[in-house]
């Protein structure tokens, strides 16, 4: 006889964060972000992130693990949410491309989270799958996270690119020694001579 087996608080709590983030970010993607035309990489990454999805709601329901894992999964998820609405609510005014779009861009984001690194949205993705890969126990999602670390961190080195290129180059570089890529840059205390 097949026994379903049962969802704990923590394990429960995991699945609504990851369900609100997924279905965030699937707003994001059709609602904020510009975009012309879908690049075939952003299709394949949006496929990547369905099955990855699926593996995490499975190996949730499916795979035991420690409170501490599925509670900091949940926290790691609430960041993501945090990070991600941020990042939205700096970008409201002029809203960014999607991904692998390859536009020049005319605009260059400073507050918010954009004061202190210039890909937030990107690491808002990586704190929602890590939470992911650690809360639901996978080996799958550990091999999926760097994975898709790479293909973030492809097209936000693709987007620094394109303002290298564009007319706020000057400006851009400026902005990109002072603030940190994925994550704040840390400022380590000068001393005075």
């Amino acid at each position: 006889m097949f026994e379903s087996p049962s969802i704990d608080g923590w394990s429960f709590l995991l699945l609504l964060s990851g369900i609100a983030c997924f279905g965030v970010f699937t707003w994001g993607a059709r609602a904020h972000f510009v975009r012309d035309r879908t690049a075939v990489a952003m299709h394949a990454l949006f496929l990547l992130s369905l099955a990855g999805m699926a593996v995490f709601l499975f190996a949730l329901w499916r795979a035991p693990a420690a409170d501490w894992r599925r509670a900091v999964g949940f926290c790691l998820h609430l960041l993501a949410i945090v990070l991600f609405g941020w990042a939205v609510l700096a970008t409201r005014q002029n809203r960014p491309a999607l991904a692998f779009a390859g536009d020049r861009p005319d605009h260059l984001f400073r507050s918010g989270p954009y004061a202190y690194m210039r890909h937030p949205f990107y690491t808002s993705y990586l704190l929602f799958w890590l939470g992911c890969a650690l809360g639901a126990s996978s080996v799958i999602l550990m091999i999926l996270f760097p994975a898709l670390t790479a293909i973030y961190t492809v097209a936000a080195v693709g987007e620094e690119r394109d303002f290298s290129r564009s007319a706020i180059h000057a400006e851009y570089e400026a902005f990109r020694r002072e603030t940190g890529f994925f994550w704040p840059k840390l400022r380590l205390a000068r001393r005075q001579p």
